[in-house]
């Protein structure tokens, strides 16, 4: 799995380091974990775009303030003015299916993850707990 580990940055990691041994604390990842499938899927020259994109993005910081960003400009009703290469999670899904063509709407001025998954091209076939 690529994600944004707020600790390490974007990096790859196992699902079953999630579901057995998280920041090797002998104990499984205490969030949900989603897995979908989006159909229509993306072209497979759009997937190693996204993959791509993804592999480029290794190793970079994770956000830690984009939470508390994101919270200003909803209150204050305000849109994002630039693009800075850190990522939250959400951000980060959004940005690797934007390099496959594939574009997610949302209300407020950053992506959730809830808004990707409400998606109705997105089959959430699990939801590992």
């Amino acid at each position: 799995m690529l994600e944004s580990e707020t600790l390490i940055g974007e990096r790859l990691a196992l699902l079953s380091k999630y579901l057995k041994d998280y920041h090797g604390l002998n104990k499984p990842f205490r969030g949900r974990i989603p897995i979908g499938r989006l159909d229509p899927g993306p072209s497979s020259e759009d997937v190693k775009k996204a993959i791509n994109f993804g592999m480029h993005e290794l190793t970079k910081a994770h956000d830690k303030f984009e939470i508390l960003r994101i919270a200003i400009r909803i209150l204050f009703k305000i849109g994002r003015r630039n693009r800075d290469p850190k990522y939250i999670c959400s951000e980060l899904v959004y940005e690797a299916f934007r390099k496959a063509d594939v574009w997610f709407k949302f209300k407020q001025r950053s992506i959730s993850l809830d808004e990707i998954l409400q998606d109705p091209r997105v089959n959430q076939n699990y939801r590992i707990h």
